[in-house]
């Protein structure tokens, strides 16, 4: 889910010139063989050039050399380097969690996964006080707090560079719980009654989003940090 956006400068490719090289051993003078560079785009051909037709002179840098090519550069990123939190989709650096790899496996903490997107699931249903969920490391995490006062002064760790989503849906799920945003963003959803209630969110580098309660749902404590999108309340 995209929660906002940061430009950020192309970087500029420097222009490569090709030099001529010395005319190459056994080459005619009309000679043209090309000698192929070095990859990581050298202005000069390093590479053997082609067989010429007759005696010739010595080459200094090759037999046969005539004018060198220089190889192809590696690849360089358009965004010149995104900050935590940010991915860049071709030309700017996005306020987004990156995508999650496919796993191979589902964690044991994970109730159930999308191995098919990288997602893992814990949900929690009974009552229960002071609970530390952990997501795990290499995949998306949604934690699902659906039971009264199921995750009520817990507290929910995000995984440090993934989407991470918590969702509060029953009365007092997330009653005082203390909820860590990552690198990756974080979305909290309370839908329950009283759901985040005292909650305290604290947002970490990525994109933090939520909806700030209003009536018997607050206060909702967040704590923006270094988010590149967060809305304190």
């Amino acid at each position: 889910m995209l929660l906002g956006s940061a430009g950020c400068s192309l970087l500029a490719e420097a222009a490569l010139d090709d030099a001529d090289a010395d005319d190459g051993s056994g080459g005619s003078p009309a000679s043209t063989a090309s000698g192929t560079g070095a990859a990581g785009g050298l202005p000069t051909g390093a590479g053997a050039g082609g067989a010429g037709g007759g005696p010739g002179p010595a080459s200094a840098t090759g037999v046969g050399g005539g004018p060198g090519t220089g190889g192809a550069g590696g690849a360089v990123d358009p965004c010149g380097g995104c900050e935590a939190g940010f991915v860049c989709d071709g030309t700017a650096c996005l306020c987004q969690a990156p995508l999650a790899p496919a796993a191979s496996a589902c964690p044991p903490v994970c109730t159930s996964c999308d191995l098919a997107i990288g997602l893992c699931i814990i949900e929690r249903t009974a009552a229960k006080k002071k609970e530390m969920i952990q997501c795990p490391a290499g995949m998306a995490c949604r934690i699902e707090c659906n039971g009264d006062k199921a995750c009520e002064e817990a507290k929910l760790h995000c995984p440090v560079d993934q989407a991470c989503q918590v969702v509060c849906a029953a009365v007092e799920s997330c009653k005082k719980a203390m909820v860590f945003g990552d690198d990756g963003g974080i979305i909290l959803e309370c839908t329950g009654m009283k759901a985040c209630q005292e909650a305290d969110l604290k947002c970490g580098e990525g994109a933090c989003g939520h909806p700030c309660p209003v009536g018997p749902e607050g206060p909702l404590k967040v704590t923006c940090g270094g988010s590149c999108d967060c809305q304190g309340c």
